[in-house]
């Protein structure tokens, strides 16, 4: 078994999640996107639809022309043209936000992924074989809160954590982590709440992958500081003997030895 597949699976043991954890590879060209072995998307569909099917087991690959919402596509370089909101102009339309200056000021904050790329592959996490690019995970609050606190234990507090519950799987769950190398909370927003069919109480994080098996670690660590002695049960059960021990102590929390 390789580092990367034993990483996914502390991941499924530290923390009970409703869904499988998703890995996204953006593709540089056609040539290297016929190469993938992965099942190409039929019919066009939004990215986030994608994201949802593999949290539930598929693998697929999207590419160019293949996105029904334009935002997924222009945001990893795909199709950087955008001829109908450049300026928020649409945003504003819809009514989203109050005036032509908070949509246009939205719009020119968010940062696109650098260079040209062709398409995206969307799997669930177990079935790749390295880290990809980015890692999402969709669940409950309380899982959200502790990937963040896996993070923090070894990269501090995020500097540029971007939340505002609008294009929240293609941008703030994919993209901001691609373009900031930091992890990154998103409340999810209405269109994907919609369309994919989240339930109300899902959130979603998105990890780069370089940094993937350091939250890992940070789990590990925090485990026996941060966890009630329900999840410390739930997680000793699941937890393979040739692992190094977690050493949870029952009855305690970090809080239980402030002063």
């Amino acid at each position: 078994m390789s580092e990367f597949s034993e990483q996914v699976e502390k991941l499924y043991a530290l923390l009970e999640l409703k869904y499988s954890a998703v890995g996204i590879e953006l593709v540089d060209d056609l040539e290297q996107y016929n190469k993938l072995n992965v099942e190409e998307i039929k019919n066009p569909i939004n990215y986030c639809g994608a994201v949802r099917a593999a949290s539930r087991g598929r693998s697929v690959k999207i590419p160019q022309g293949k996105f029904r919402c334009k935002s997924a596509e222009r945001f990893f370089g795909i199709d950087t043209t955008d001829p109908i909101n450049s300026n928020g102009e649409n945003w504003h339309r819809l009514g989203m936000y109050a005036d032509k200056d908070i949509a246009r000021n939205v719009r020119k904050k968010q940062k696109d992924v650098s260079g040209e790329h062709y398409g995206v592959i969307v799997k669930p996490l177990e079935k790749w074989d390295k880290a990809p690019q980015v890692v999402l995970v969709f669940d409950l609050p309380y899982n959200m809160m502790r990937l963040m606190q896996g993070y923090a234990y070894l990269y501090g507090q995020p500097e540029n954590l971007r939340v505002m519950g609008n294009q929240a799987v293609c941008y703030e769950s994919t993209t901001l982590p691609l373009t900031t190398n930091e992890i990154n909370l998103s409340l999810l927003c209405i269109g994907t709440r919609h369309r994919a069919g989240w339930s109300k109480e899902d959130m979603s994080m998105g990890i780069p992958g370089d940094k993937f098996a350091g939250v890992i670690e940070g789990l590990e660590k925090t485990a026996n500081i941060m966890e009630s002695d329900e999840e410390k049960q739930r997680i000793q059960s699941r937890w393979k003997e040739h692992w190094e021990p977690l050493n949870l102590q029952f009855g305690y929390n970090y809080y239980k030895s402030c002063k």
